[in-house]
């Protein structure tokens, strides 16, 4: 545990990045769970009579984007992740794949409490997945705090000129996150197994995520169904004798709750 309390700190932003996280993007173009609008989802629906909705609540629609306010819940964490990701009706075949976010200069976002977040651009495209992200997305700081109820308003900047504004109404709580994560070698697989927290259901799923703890900016994942308890990860390309992190996570519409990180030596067969 002392081992892992001195790693916390270093790999918790580095970790929210990718869960998903998520990112995430849990939390991408191509798989953001069961809760995403998925590829294909179409931002033009047919509305039909009635009220002409309040521009700042429509940006799905007039401009494929599709925000988010996540708490993240883990051992010993408590906090929030801004972000707002393309959303388009076909899917992209690259993260340089053009949208409303990709020649943006800045985007923000300010809480109910006034407070102004600057994002972060990320485009990019996992090696192992092949998941697509195209977004902008701020992670808190672990020794922060959940997410407020309330209004946040995205903000979307091209030099000077705001291009867009837009309202996201957040009133969620967290959820529990999975315990008991232990892991087997079977060949050139790793065999994940985890406790599912109480609150899991099929509006959910899970991300296993591994990476290097001397890190390189590389991820590797795996989606997994909301009623999973297990999972197995194929062909990994962990090198023998090198330390990785491990842990799984489970994502709901409004954020993500994540495991202890498992620290271990891939062994040689």
């Amino acid at each position: 545990m002392p081992r892992l309390s001195r790693r916390l700190i270093s790999l918790f932003t580095f970790m929210t990045a990718v869960v998903f996280l998520v990112s995430a993007c849990g939390d991408s173009d191509s798989s953001r769970g069961n809760f995403d609008p998925g590829p294909g989802a179409s931002e033009d629906r047919d509305r039909g009579p009635g009220p002409t909705p309040d521009p700042r609540m429509d940006g799905q629609r007039l401009h494929g984007l599709w925000p988010d306010v996540w708490s993240q819940h883990a051992p010993g964490i408590k906090s929030w992740e801004y972000k707002v990701n393309c959303a388009g009706k076909n899917p992209p075949t690259s993260h340089t794949d053009p949208c409303f976010l990709s020649d943006l200069t800045a985007v923000n976002v300010e809480a109910p409490d006034g407070t102004i977040t600057e994002l972060d651009y990320d485009f990019n495209t996992n090696e192992y997945s092949g998941e697509i992200t195209r977004r902008w997305v701020k992670y808190g700081p672990p020794e922060g705090k959940l997410p407020e109820k309330g209004d946040y308003i995205f903000r979307y900047w091209r030099g000077q000129e705001l291009a867009y504004e837009q309202v996201y109404p957040y009133a969620s709580d967290p959820i529990s996150y999975p315990t008991d994560v232990t892991w087997e070698r079977q060949g050139d697989d790793i065999l994940v197994n985890w406790t599912p927290p109480p609150e899991a259901d099929s509006s959910m799923s899970y991300k296993t995520l591994i990476w290097k703890t001397e890190h390189d900016g590389k991820t590797i994942s795996k989606l997994l169904d909301w009623d999973a308890s297990s999972g197995v990860m194929e062909d990994v390309p962990l090198e023998e004798g090198v330390e990785y992190s491990l842990n799984v996570a489970i994502y709901f519409a409004n954020g993500y709750a994540y495991s202890d990180y498992v620290i271990f030596d891939w062994p040689a067969e």
